[in-house]
């Protein structure tokens, strides 16, 4: 929760009433984040309100859990404007953001840990509040004088990384002047603009009209590609600066990897959340580039993988620390896989779409999400990436993403794979929307007799389960193995052909995954017979605490938040290790970068 949120809610801690309501018009609090600390009610409207209180506060005694009705609606602005009653009888707050007028569409938006630090920012009154925000929060300044390259680099850092809401580019946009700056700050990126410069430099050289521009931005482009928003083309011109082969469609895994590990993401290693979904979709494209090299490759494979234990050193403690802050928290686009269903709600009711369709690749993490970029025919839209449920199984993440809630709420399914339908018809039932119009299909993605129906859909669930399929054949030849898969598998054509008839049908298509994946190798097999509930090659299960303390397998003991109580007791399997013998593995259930992070992309075909 964000702090200066958590500060306005400080006097319900000392208060006696056992009724507490907070009157939350802007829609700033998630409820959920209260329910370790009392009862909670959410309300929509002055019916809501009274049946609450008289069901649930009227008698509530002192002895019994407090109870916070949270009211989201905009009749209800002030105490007084509660019934006189219900007024009388609760402590009352009433929540609002810290803001001048004008930024507080941009502070409620951004990530709990940015918007506390833009609070901190407006606070000490800045003569020019927008560039202090971009300065202290985003680490760009937008040149003064005016220079088109400087300001080209600063919105393809800002769209590259993804965590910039839509808030901010209606306030930077109108402060820009390049003409691809401009259109890179559209809400979505108009990309067109940008990759035709590219295609004609590419093309022409030092004979274009672009090239003092590209020569100026450099390196600074190339992040656009790690996202998927630019598209490599094919290069013509003989004197180009090697940097460029990264977004030439002729050149080579190897090129890919040496121009990749020549450009790392700042700051190395990350230390926020932006950062590393921005470290993922790097080394997402760093590690395809290797699974796609030969024998060649051996040597940057085996540098690329060293870098990939620096990360992890970095990451899994991180990750131990924030995991919890990153659940409760908000952002646009939302930062976990549990929220993007509330997020597309959200999105239907601001009208910024019609019809929406969640397409969930089971496995797909950012190394095969960047194959799929290149070869399925898809243009990115939007990019991010999002944190998956821990463990990073299927039954608990796919089932959160359908739920649009955490694990915590559904402790009689956490091991099932069968009732994402439901959840799915569930969360859009509590949203209002006809059950009629919500539908959820799990496919392989074989063939395209695997394509769901949509007429009559406005809120459409799809599971693809291709690539899962491809993981469980991976013994042999691991990353290398997948990759052929899943190239072979994009040029059939299934996905592309998925999100077209989507588009044309007027849906609105995002595209994410339960959970990534990590080329193992093997710990060694263990044998704990009925100590572990579930045996996987990076999570050990048990259903007690003193069974796993007590374990005969080494790995990194944790309870990550967002699990039922008493539920589960999971063992994560070290580094690159798993709990098996035998060979190299593509596998998931683990706490790395590549098993955490995926993406999540608007795209259309």
């Amino acid at each position: 929760m964000k702090r200066w949120l958590a500060s306005q809610l400080d006097p319900l801690e000392s208060a006696t009433q056992p009724v507490r309501v907070i009157l939350d018009p802007d829609e700033l609090l998630d409820p959920d984040s209260l329910s370790d600390r009392c009862e909670v009610a959410g309300v929509q409207d002055w019916y809501g309100l009274r049946r609450a209180y008289e069901q649930r506060g009227r008698y509530r005694e002192a002895a019994e859990p407090p109870l916070a009705i949270v009211v989201r609606s905009s009749r209800f602005q002030r105490p007084e404007d509660l019934p006189y009653d219900i007024e009388q009888r609760a402590s009352v707050v009433r929540l609002r953001v810290p803001a001048p007028v004008e930024l507080r569409p941009l502070v409620r938006e951004l990530p709990d840990e940015m918007s506390d630090r833009a609070v901190q920012v407006l606070e000490r009154q800045p003569s020019h509040p927008l560039r202090e925000l971009l300065a202290r929060l985003w680490g760009v300044a937008l040149p003064d004088p005016y220079d088109e390259a400087l300001e080209l680099k600063v919105v393809a850092r800002l769209v590259a990384g993804g965590t910039v809401p839509r808030e901010l580019w209606d306030l930077l946009r109108p402060r820009l002047r390049g003409r691809l700056a401009i259109a890179l700050a559209q809400v979505p990126p108009d990309i067109g603009s940008l990759q035709l410069a590219w295609g004609e430099w590419l093309q022409q050289g030092a004979e274009s009209g672009w090239d003092p521009l590209f020569h100026a931005v450099a390196v600074d482009i190339l992040p656009l590609f790690h996202a998927g928003l630019l598209k490599p083309v094919r290069q013509a011109a003989p004197t180009l600066p090697d940097w460029v082969r990264l977004g030439a469609v002729e050149s080579s895994p190897l090129d890919r990897a040496e121009e990749l590990m020549a450009a790392r993401p700042s700051p190395w290693p990350p230390d926020d959340a932006g950062g590393w979904l921005t470290a993922a979709a790097w080394w997402g494209q760093l590690r395809a580039a290797m699974a796609e090299g030969g024998t060649e490759m051996d040597p940057i494979r085996a540098a690329g993988w060293e870098v990939w234990e620096a990360l992890d050193h970095a990451f899994v403690p991180w990750l131990m620390e924030n995991h919890g802050p990153l659940l409760t928290g908000t952002a646009t686009p939302p930062r976990t896989v549990h929220k993007i269903a509330g997020f597309l709600a959200r999105r239907l009711r601001a009208g910024h779409a019609g019809k929406v369709m969640l397409v969930v690749m089971d496995g797909m993490g950012f190394a095969q999400w960047s194959v799929l970029g290149r070869l399925a025919g898809l243009t990115v839209v939007e990019a991010s990436a999002a944190f998956a449920m821990i463990p990073t199984l299927t039954p608990v993440s796919r089932q959160a993403i359908f739920a649009g809630r955490l694990p915590a709420a559904f402790p009689e399914s956490l091991q099932r794979t069968d009732v994402d339908g439901d959840r799915w018809r569930q969360h859009w039932e509590s949203e209002g929307l006809d059950v009629g119009g919500v539908r959820y299909q799990g496919v392989t993605g074989a063939s395209p007799e695997d394509l769901p129906e949509i007429t009559g859909v406005t809120a459409m669930g799809v599971v693809v389960m291709a690539i899962d399929e491809m993981l469980h054949g991976s013994h042999l030849l691991g990353d290398a193995q997948v990759m052929s898969g899943v190239r072979t598998w994009a040029e059939r054509g299934f996905l592309s052909q998925l999100v077209r008839e989507a588009s044309a049908a007027g849906f609105e298509v995002w595209l994410t995954a339960d959970h990534g994946n990590l080329e193992i190798l093997p710990l060694g097999g263990v044998h704990e017979g009925l100590a572990v509930d579930t045996a996987g090659t990076r999570v050990r299960w048990y259903a007690d605490a003193s069974l796993r303390d007590g374990r005969r397998a080494d790995g990194i003991v944790w309870d990550p938040p967002g699990l039922p109580p008493d539920s589960c007791y999971p063992l994560f399997a070290p580094g690159r290790g798993g709990y098996f013998s035998g060979d190299v593995r593509v596998t998931h259930g683990g706490i790395s970068l590549d098993e955490v992070i995926v993406p999540l992309v608007r795209v259309t075909a």
